[in-house]
């Protein structure tokens, strides 16, 4: 271990090491040489997403044979689709699925309840006029959580009730963005960006551009000097006392952290996919899509090893860095939060093995994991099933819905379960596991959302 004079950092040599307690710390920029060709942000980009490899990788067989499941009928939500902002699948314990469901022509947030027995119960649970953030968690009583624009739902006693407890209001501050709420963890966890200036971030110069120049030119525009702290990524988690210490991702680092796809395992233990990057449009700085694996016992610690805790505003908050994700995938400009969404996580509740996009993150290693021929699971959705398997839904073929099962270090041949949908979109296909092997998949087709139950079939 290497003590830094601000965090305690943990360093590993083996290429693909995943982090310990406090994460690797990449120390190496790889800034592109002035003049060198650079990646903008669009198909070259994307394609550079899907094909970035990861060094260290240790191959796997692949699985040949159809999942050993059976489909459940297929269940119509009707007159949900043709206005859909998003929706997340929610899985309690008796064995329900709740699908939120934003539709964005009648502004409205809906619970629909998916029964076993193909019974469906359907609840507006809020309004709202321009959806920002929306996401849905349940936590170890059971109770489900919704968040849309900010505003915290719970549903008590078989009723939506608005809630004001939020660790931002807790702690008096303001401007926070794109929150999230972290699925798996035995307690409710929250994610969201917040000013550096709250959580101890050092000051930066950044040159930014005004005036404009449409089509992409500069204009009569320039550049100015801009002083700023930036944003930073936060993980909160609830306890019995109210909320935990503020982790805050690369706080004293001069780039900005933002916010992407995460997940938990029944430790609390976070898995994280975000990007670092640094607006400003005369910049070298390398913009890296992350992987970190965040330890639970950090967000319930009154503080952190030595010189862990950061200055923060108000005083009173409790601010832990956690320093050193593992670089995934870098060298582009122009960086855009969404890219981050291309790598689904999905984490086993026992282990804690995560699956990231197409790769594995097991024992302290990275893995890629063999691909159905011409897939990246691009807009896909998945789900942990147990025992270190994996559910995932989307589409390899046109107008197909497809189903793919990940178990014993493989994949399965996918397998049909709606030949009639359109199209699917990331954001319209989701999957969730409910134990036992069970799952629910939930996907667009046309003006309605289907549903189908997936059991693993008992040998």
């Amino acid at each position: 271990m290497a003590r830094s004079r601000e965090v305690i950092e943990a360093v590993s040599d083996v290429p693909g090491q995943l982090p310990g307690a406090w994460g690797a710390k990449s120390v190496t920029r790889n800034r592109p040489a002035a003049g060198s060709e650079r990646y903008r942000w669009g198909r070259g980009t994307l394609a550079l997403l899907l094909l970035a490899g990861i060094s260290g990788c240790v191959s796997m067989p692949f699985q040949a044979g159809e999942p050993e499941v059976d489909l459940g009928p297929p269940l119509e939500i009707p007159n949900v689709a043709a206005d859909l902002d998003g929706i997340r699948l929610v899985a309690i314990p008796a064995g329900d699925v709740h699908a939120l469901i934003a539709l964005s022509g009648q502004k409205q947030l809906l619970d629909v309840v998916l029964r076993r027995d193909g019974h469906s119960d359907r609840t507006v649970v809020a309004h709202y006029e321009r959806l920002t953030e929306f996401d849905a968690a349940v936590d170890q009583s059971g109770t489900v959580h919704a968040l849309i624009n900010e505003q915290h739902w719970l549903l008590q006693g078989g009723a939506w009730v608005r809630s004001e407890k939020t660790p931002w209001a807790a702690a008096g501050i303001a401007g926070v963005q794109h929150v999230r709420l972290v699925p798996g963890a035995p307690r409710l966890i929250w994610c969201f960006e917040v000013q550096g200036k709250a959580v101890g971030a050092p000051l930066r110069l950044d040159w930014v551009e005004f005036g404009s120049g449409g089509g992409g030119g500069r204009g009569m525009g320039g550049v100015i000097p801009w002083l700023t702290r930036g944003f930073r990524t936060v993980f909160v988690s609830e306890t019995a006392d109210g909320y935990g210490p503020w982790v805050v991702v690369e706080p004293h680092d001069l780039g900005d952290t933002s916010v992407g796809p995460a997940a938990a395992d029944s430790q609390g233990n976070i898995s994280t996919v975000y990007l670092r990057s640094r607006p400003g449009v005369v910049s070298e700085f390398q913009h890296e899509i992350r992987f970190a694996r965040i330890p639970g016992n950090l967000l319930h610690a009154d503080s952190g090893p030595p010189g862990a805790t950061v200055p923060a505003s108000p005083p009173a908050l409790t601010v832990i860095a956690f320093d050193g994700g593992t670089p995934w995938v870098h060298g582009f400009v122009d960086p855009n939060p969404a890219a981050t969404y291309f790598y689904p996580v999905a984490v086993d509740p026992q282990s804690g093995t995560t699956l990231v996009g197409q790769s594995l993150a097991r024992g302290g290693r990275l893995a890629d994991v063999p691909r159905y021929p011409g897939d990246a699971l691009v807009g896909w959705s998945t789900a942990p099933g147990g025992d270190d398997s994996f559910h995932a839904i989307g589409g390899l073929e046109k107008d197909r819905v497809q189903y793919m099962r990940f178990a014993h270090g493989a994949w399965s041949a996918p397998i049909t379960i709606d030949d009639q949908a359109p199209s699917i979109l990331h954001r319209t296909a989701a999957v969730v596991g409910t134990g036992q092997g069970t799952a629910v998949a939930v996907w667009r087709r046309n003006a309605s959302l289907m549903a189908r139950w997936i059991q693993l079939r008992v040998q």
